[in-house]
C-alpha cells in the first residue's frame, strides 16, 4: 500500500487542498503585526480636549445671543448680515471644496439653497411667532433651550447622535429671531444661526 505525501500547505483559496477548510498552519499568522504602538492619552489632555468642546459649544450660544443683542439694537444693518453670510458661505462651501468629493458638494450646495429658500419663505412667519408672548417670557425659554442645547449635546468622539441638541440650538434662535422687527433681519440672523449649528 503506498501512501500518499501530502502537499504543503499554501494560504489561496482558489486550490484545491488535502487539507479541511478551517485548517491553518504555524506560517498563518507570520504576516500579522503583534507590535501594535500604543497610544497613551494622559489626564491632561483628556481634560483640556474636554474643556476645548465644552467651551466651543458655549462660545457659539454667546456668539449667537451677541448677534441677535447687535440686530436688535440696531448695530449690525443687512448690508453688515448679508455681508456675514456671504463670508460664512464662502467658507463653508471652500472648506467643502478641500475635503469632500464633487457629489458631496452639489449635494451640499443643493441643501443650501432649499434651505435658503424656505428660511426665506418662512421668515415672516417666524417673525410673528411669538407676538402674544411677553419679552421676558422669550427670553428665559431662549436661555431654557441653550441650556438643554449644552446639556443633550455629544461631547464624545461619535457626534452622530445630536438630534435633541441641534433642535434645541435652533429653537432657542428661532425664538430670538421671532423678536426682531423685519423679515430680512429674521431670514439673516436665522441663515447665521443654522451655519453654526
Amino acid at each position: 500500500m503506498s501512501k500518499k505525501k501530502k502537499k504543503s500547505w499554501q494560504r489561496v483559496l482558489y486550490l484545491k487542498q488535502d487539507y479541511p477548510d478551517n485548517y491553518a498552519d504555524l506560517s498563518f499568522l507570520a504576516n500579522v503585526d503583534t507590535k501594535i504602538p500604543k497610544i497613551t492619552i494622559t489626564l491632561w489632555l483628556q481634560l483640556m480636549s474636554s474643556i476645548l468642546i465644552i467651551s466651543h459649544k458655549i462660545s457659539l450660544c454667546i456668539i449667537i445671543t451677541s448677534i441677535f443683542y447687535y440686530i436688535w439694537c440696531n448695530l449690525l444693518d443687512s448690508y453688515h448680515l448679508l455681508s456675514i453670510n456671504i463670508f460664512l458661505i464662502s467658507i463653508t462651501f471652500t472648506c467643502l471644496f478641500f475635503f469632500q468629493q464633487v457629489y458631496l458638494i452639489k449635494q451640499s450646495i443643493r441643501s443650501f439653497i432649499m434651505l435658503s429658500g424656505f428660511l426665506y419663505i418662512l421668515a415672516p412667519i417666524l417673525q410673528t411667532l411669538t407676538v402674544s408672548y411677553s419679552l421676558d417670557t422669550i427670553y428665559a425659554l431662549t436661555i431654557f433651550f441653550f441650556f438643554i442645547h449644552l446639556i443633550s449635546y455629544d461631547y464624545t468622539y461619535d457626534r452622530a447622535n445630536n438630534i435633541i441638541s441641534l433642535n434645541a440650538g435652533l429653537l432657542a434662535s428661532i425664538l430670538l429671531a421671532s423678536r426682531l422687527s423685519q423679515v430680512n433681519r429674521v431670514f439673516h440672523f436665522l441663515l447665521i444661526s443654522f451655519f453654526f449649528y
